[in-house]
């Protein structure tokens, strides 16, 4: 893109520059034996993604697994498979990501509501975390804020920390999304629409995808 804007030289020193902090807060990050698991919520409808995935690729950096791995369909479905209360309730997650805070208002204490889910472990243990939505489902330069608030929310935990961590934006760091959602400064617009819309953002945003 900087070529062709004729921004070569900026873009590359942006790279390098995401580069190298990417680096750095996988260097700080917490070292674990084995993969921590996770269940990475895109709506409440339980669409997630697996670790094949490009926001997979980046949370696998920290030593995570995604649980929705071993869900049916999850090639089939290019990555995005679609789960049931009771395979998330099954795999028994470590963390909860919460991909829909925004445009469908979900946090912690209403996963925590739902039926079963209070006997999970990232639950009992306070490891649900709520990230803001254009940050976790539009990338680019952002994807640092993302990697840096899971990375946080390992490190609070690994101290023996619990609670829900937010994930936050400057203003410099959120932008609006086209359409119906250019009017998301206005505030969390819950609804099946606006979380159908979400999860064809993050869908649309994958390498991975044709």
């Amino acid at each position: 893109m900087g070529q062709a804007t004729g921004h070569l030289a900026q873009a590359k020193a942006e790279v390098s520059k995401i580069k190298g902090q990417i680096k750095q807060i996988v260097a700080d990050a917490p070292k674990h034996a084995k993969p921590v698991t996770y269940y990475f919520e895109l709506d409440q409808t339980y669409y997630s993604e697996t670790s094949s995935t490009f926001i997979g690729q980046v949370l696998g950096l920290l030593g995570m697994k995604s649980i929705a791995d071993a869900a049916k369909g999850a090639a089939s479905s290019g990555g995005y498979p679609q789960l049931s209360a009771e395979f998330i309730i099954k795999s028994n997650p470590n963390y909860i990501f919460l991909a829909d805070t925004k445009c469908c208002a979900q946090n912690a204490k209403k996963v925590a509501k739902r039926p079963g889910w209070s006997a999970l472990a990232a639950v009992k243990d306070g490891q649900i975390v709520g990230l803001n939505d254009d940050i976790a489902s539009r990338w680019g330069p952002r994807i640092v804020d993302l990697l840096a608030t899971v990375a946080n929310a390992l490190k609070q935990h690994s101290h023996g920390e619990v609670g829900e961590a937010v994930s936050t934006a400057t203003p410099e760091h959120t932008v609006s999304r086209p359409g119906a959602l250019a009017t998301r400064g206005s505030g969390p617009r819950p609804g099946p629409a606006s979380c159908l819309e979400c999860r064809s953002v993050a869908r649309s945003w994958s390498p991975w995808r044709p």
